[in-house]
């Protein structure tokens, strides 16, 4: 490869065949390592001129042969040997940091369940990170700080479900340290952080082992992504804290299904607060209840018993979705009709009653007869 040391082939610490010139120092394109040379490639790869030499003598050869040439050994600046130094002192300890940063992911994946297939792809946007920011984390928060986002990032475009809250409750950090970092990482890497079908099915799917839930779990799950989606649809989710209403989701799904969860024991494993998740639960009940509310028999249907109805709601969802706003507006038009029955009736009434006034009918019978007296 042009720019590199002659006779490399790979890097010495990655094994990459990515090998470029740095400075006028071969390093590899990877993992930045600066690969070992000598004086004689560093002044070939600084200058890169060849020139002929003169025939040698009693070779026969004559000066215009090309099989007489060699290449002139050219003292490399004193300069570009000090830099070239400093660049392996340097490189020594950014290859340190690098090493620390892959344990430090390894770490956070074992702690949070994951498969060790999600650590190639957080190093690699680590990697790409540090590249773009000209910089490697070494330890501290700084570095819990990066593999935390990589390792959230990395995870949601595999599908795997994880939550802020989790990687934070894992790394000890707070929330809004973690999505600042996600946010830098994202705007430097043009990546994004992914919640589709896939992350709702895994996340649903990693609550019901936590809770050991093996009877009905597939209905459950799906009564669960169906609410997460009517709750979209209500705007109760802009995509911000989306692990509560997926939690508060599953409570409401499994109480339908006549389950019994406890909302700290999901508010625990999630990293969570629960009373959060219960400011969901009432969410996600009003909207049902004001759904349901327009059918002939939605005046049985409140909060406290919007459970026994929420199937039914889930199922009819399509339909119920653009025939909800008609029928409020019928609602509406029947309300204010009978508000104009009634103050016409009243009109009447007022207009039929007599023009005596009660104090003249109780003085008339109060007074004595002529009789008595």
């Amino acid at each position: 490869m042009a720019g590199a040391s002659p006779d490399a082939e790979s890097c010495d610490q990655c094994g990459s065949r990515a090998l470029s010139e740095q400075l006028g120092v071969p390093s590899c394109g990877q993992c930045g390592a600066v690969q070992s040379f000598d004086s004689q490639r560093l002044a070939y790869a600084h200058h890169g001129q060849r020139q002929m030499a003169s025939p040698l003598p009693g070779s026969g050869a004559t000066a215009s042969s090309s099989s007489s040439c060699q290449l002139i050994q050219v003292q490399a600046p004193l300069s570009v040997i000090r830099l070239s130094r400093e660049l392996q002192v340097v490189d020594g300890a950014r290859s340190h940091r690098i090493q620390r940063c892959r344990a430090a992911i390894s770490l956070v994946t074992n702690a949070a369940g994951l498969s060790s297939s999600v650590q190639e792809p957080a190093q690699a946007l680590l990697l790409d990170y540090c590249q773009r920011a000209a910089s490697v984390p070494g330890k501290g928060p700084r570095l819990k700080r990066l593999v935390s986002a990589c390792i959230l990032i990395a995870s949601s475009r595999q599908g795997m479900g994880l939550t802020i809250h989790e990687v934070a409750c894992h790394a000890r950090l707070r929330v809004i340290e973690v999505q600042k970092m996600i946010w830098k990482v994202c705007k430097a890497c043009g990546v994004r952080v992914l919640r589709d079908r896939k992350n709702l099915d895994s996340l649903l799917l990693r609550i019901c082992q936590h809770l050991n839930l093996n009877t009905q779990r597939g209905a459950v799950c799906s009564a669960a992504s169906q609410l997460v989606h009517i709750a979209c649809k209500g705007w109760l989710s802009t995509g911000r804290m989306w692990s509560f209403l997926v939690s508060a989701a599953f409570l409401l799904a499994a109480r339908a299904y006549h389950y019994s969860v406890d909302v700290e024991d999901v508010a625990r494993m999630l990293g969570i607060n629960a009373s959060t998740i219960e400011v969901r639960i009432r969410e996600i009940k009003t909207l049902l209840v004001s759904l349901l509310r327009f059918l002939p028999w939605g005046h049985m249907v409140s909060t406290k018993n919007v459970h026994v109805y929420l199937l039914f709601a889930v199922d009819f969802f399509e339909i119920l979705e653009p025939v909800a706003p008609m029928l409020r507006r019928q609602q509406l038009e029947m309300e204010a009709s009978g508000q104009d029955a009634e103050s016409s009736l009243a009109k009447r009434r007022r207009v039929t009653m007599p023009d005596e006034s009660g104090t003249d009918v109780l003085s008339d019978s109060a007074a004595p007869l002529a009789g008595d007296s």
